[in-house]
């Protein structure tokens, strides 16, 4: 979906659950955050990311297909640049809104490309630094730790308070830990929502 049919679709679920939705206006000079968000008198500032697919890559992948040709791919399931580009931005945005002491900072990041479940581990993977450790002993222990590596969650802990996660029908909310309004975040943290986006009517 289009930029402008995600915001519909997060508009009308956040409408669904109770929740009174502001769509903040742009400035000429400036990006702003999307959303102005209330709900039991706890405020949230949303800024809307979706990551799609590199249009040029999966191109040449096809027209290597059709040549009949072998095309071979990996990807990372833990932190990009590509991804930290993407929160960056967002970070550049929720910055250039006043926002009052209690008000709460996010970012709704929704993995819009063929391997959305990929991407949702992306999106953890750089927000939280995730790396796997294993234990080459006996033992054979096998661990993911949280803000062991570079963290976008440490690097802007002074904006943001948390990340929305979608892809498909799931919807996670993750909480920075390292956000000074963390405790206030976790005790306001959404009772579980089912996200459902469909197009508009």
């Amino acid at each position: 979906m289009d930029d402008r049919e995600l915001k519909s679709a997060i508009i009308r679920l956040l409408n669904e659950h109770e929740f009174e939705v502001s769509e903040i206006p742009g400035k000429r000079d400036s990006k702003t955050p999307d959303l102005y968000v209330i709900k039991d008198n706890a405020h949230y500032i949303i800024e809307i990311k979706s990551r799609q697919d590199n249009i040029e890559r999966t191109t040449a992948e096809r027209a290597a297909f059709v040549r009949g040709e072998v095309v071979s791919k990996s990807e990372t399931i833990n932190r990009t640049n590509a991804v930290s580009a993407i929160v960056g931005d967002a970070i550049d945005q929720l910055r250039t809104y006043p926002a009052s002491a209690h008000s709460f900072r996010l970012i709704w990041l929704h993995a819009d490309g063929r391997d959305a479940e990929l991407q949702m581990m992306q999106f953890r993977g750089t927000l939280y630094g995730l790396t796997h450790i294993y234990d080459m002993t006996e033992e054979h222990d096998n661990r993911e730790c949280y803000y062991f590596g570079f963290n976008d969650f440490f690097r802007y802990k002074d904006v943001l308070d948390g990340a929305i996660l979608t892809a498909g029908l799931k919807l996670q909310v993750c909480i920075n830990d390292l956000s000074p309004n963390a405790t206030r975040f976790r005790a306001r943290e959404p009772h579980p929502i089912k996200w459902t986006p469909r197009p508009n009517a």
